[in-house]
Formats: C-alpha cells, structure tokens, sequence
C-alpha cells in the first residue's frame, strides 16, 4: 500500500507574486505552456513571456554559438529583405551619420545590405566563430568582429546606428544588455530593435507551437508594452515604430534628452 501524501497547507496552495524582469511589476504570472522540465509564464501586468528556470551562462553561451545560426536564412522571405532595406532608407533620411552597427550579425548579411547601401562605415559583430568565418568567405568586404556586446561596450566607441535582432530577447540580463547598448550611443544615436511581440493576437494559442520559440536562445518574448517600460527604464524614447500584421516589433528609439535636462 502506498503511503498517503501530504496534504498541503493554504500557505502552500496560495498563488505567490513574481517580479516581471521585463516590466519589474510583482503579479501573479499566468501559467503558459510546460516542456520537459521548462515552464513558460505570462506576465499579467505587461503581457511578456518568460521562460523557467533560467538556463546558466554558458548554457545559454553555447545554443548561440551552435553551428546552425550560420546557415539558417536571415530573412525567412524577401518580404522581410524588403521590410529591412526600406527601414535602412528610413534611417538614412533620419541621421546624417553612416557609422553602423549589427550586433548579433550572424551570417552578416544584414551588415553586407548596410554597407552596399550607404553605410560605408558597417561593422557586424557576434560571438559565434563559425558565423563569422561564413560572413567572411561570403562577404569578404564587410567588416566582422568577434566579441560579446559588453567588450565591444568597454571600446568608447559610439555609433549613429545601431542594429539589433532579437539581441534583448537572448540577453541574460535585459538591464544590463540595455546598458552595455547605451554606451554605444552618442545624444544622435539611433537604435533599430527587432524583436518578437509576446503579446500579439496572432501568437498561437498553443504557445509552443509558435515558430518563434527557441530555447535557450531566447530567454524571454516581450510585449509592445513590456518593451516600452524597458527603453523608458533606459531613457530611450521610441522615434518611430513600424506597424506589423505578423506577431514582431520593428522600433527605431533614441536617447530622450529631456530626462537628463535638469
């Protein structure tokens, strides 16, 4: 005969507040979706999603620098290759400056496109060796480096653009990677973030059914309004943001002056 379990007590049944690490909101996280011992929770406050538990470091290290990112398409269609060159035009007429940046370059093809249109000072930058070597054999005129964001952070270099895929979403740290961005930036800077939309009406019901789930690569899905309440913690302000069917952020932010004109 099996033994009986424990009841648990009221304390125990009771629903326990988290802290968002995207909104810092304490609420009482909706629970997503379950695979293996992975658990997705939606923040009620803000509508981000965030995975659980946290993956270490070098775990996280590791899936970014996996062979297969060098090989996998940027863009899943010319339709978002359009989208990018008509938001590099955009850029074009919102600075006079050509100094650019991809963080997370990947293949570098993002950075190739930046530097065959206008951008003549196009650096791409990641931390996986293999993409790196691709984007050097494939696009040998394009200048690639191999370094995480805070080393390239420490330079005291600044950019008028910096471009980032899906680079706040990977980052085990939000605050900290929006910091290291920040060094980057002079008052004209311009900053180009792609990211999912965690709270889009077209996310599937079923979560993990979603193309876009990719763990441990992403940490965390943020919401339109989740992601505001991080560039706003930041003292970044959105210029311009681009309107999408499909559940992805495409914003243009800067530094918002203001807040720091006492």
């Amino acid at each position: 005969m099996s033994k009986e379990s424990t009841p648990q007590t009221d304390e125990e049944n009771t629903p326990k507040k988290i802290k968002c690490t995207i909104c810092l909101q304490d609420t009482y996280p909706y629970h997503l979706a379950v695979y293996e011992n992975l658990e997705f929770f939606s923040c009620q406050e803000c509508g981000s999603i965030y995975a659980s538990p946290k993956p270490t470091k070098e775990y996280n290290s590791d899936a970014l620098n996996d062979s297969y990112y060098a090989n996998r398409s940027v863009f899943p269609d010319n339709r978002e290759k359009k989208h990018f060159l008509k938001h590099l035009e955009d850029l074009k007429t919102m600075t006079k400056g050509r100094k650019f940046l991809e963080l997370n370059c990947r293949n570098g093809y993002r950075t190739e496109l930046a530097r065959m249109n206008g951008f003549k000072e196009a650096l791409g930058v990641d931390t996986n060796t293999y993409c790196l070597e691709v984007a050097n054999v494939r696009y040998p005129k394009s200048a690639t480096k191999k370094a995480p964001l805070e080393d390239i952070a420490k330079t005291g270099e600044t950019y008028d653009i910096i471009y980032d895929a899906h680079g706040a979403e990977q980052a085990m740290d939000i605050d900290t990677y929006m910091e290291n961005i920040k060094k980057l930036m002079h008052k004209k800077t311009l900053v180009y973030f792609m990211l999912c939309d965690g709270n889009h009406l077209m996310v599937p019901n079923s979560f993990l059914n979603w193309e876009e789930v990719i763990y441990p690569e992403r940490l965390r899905y943020i919401s339109k309004e989740g992601f505001e309440e991080v560039l706003q913690r930041h003292g970044l302000e959105i210029k311009k943001r681009y309107f999408r069917f499909l559940p992805y952020q495409h914003v243009i932010a800067k530094l918002n002056i203001r807040r720091f004109i006492k």
